[in-house]
């Protein structure tokens, strides 16, 4: 039942065990859990979160953090402009919320609000996509093409294409 945190600059934190959680607070920071349960979170430039386990769930707020969620219900999500969020396990889903952002979720859901983002396609996958163009809202369902499968692609209002 364990939790940790770190405040400041070049932090850390770290929890191990069933039902954890771990912050991290600042820039350069990172957090892990691992377990079950388990969910990490970190806020600030260049964070990172990791979480690993069943229902663990990972969370980086700011810019160029990543995200990531391994096992069974997992969720990511990376908020900020170039985040990064990956999630790997059944049911798990991975979320981008900022522009130039990229998502990767195996076998299971990538979901992006930006505008423009990059998608590593997975086989079995689907990218839900919401943007706003004007006071519009706008949205389309993508499903992974499997001669795809591992690339890299740029997604600019819900269609892949070559450049932005």
């Amino acid at each position: 039942y364990g939790s940790a945190s770190a405040i400041g600059t070049h932090g850390s934190a770290s929890a191990t065990g069933w039902n954890g959680s771990a912050s991290e607070t600042g820039e350069r920071g990172s957090a892990s859990a691992t377990g079950e349960r388990g969910s990490a979170s970190a806020i600030g430039t260049y964070g990172s979160a990791i979480a690993t386990g069943t229902c663990g769930s990972a969370s980086a707020t700011g810019t160029c953090g990543s995200a990531s969620a391994t096992g069974e219900r997992g969720s990511a999500s990376a908020t900020g402009t170039c985040g990064s969020a990956s999630a790997t396990g059944r049911r798990s889903v991975a979320v981008v919320t900022g522009e130039y952002s990229m998502v990767d979720a195996v076998g299971e859901t990538a979901v992006s609000t930006a505008t423009r983002f990059y998608w590593r396609v997975r086989k079995g996958a689907l990218l839900l996509c919401r943007w706003r163009n004007g006071e519009y809202l706008l949205h389309s369902i993508l499903i992974a093409d499997p001669n795809l499968d591992g690339q890299l692609v740029k997604v600019h209002e819900g269609k892949i294409v070559d450049e932005f």
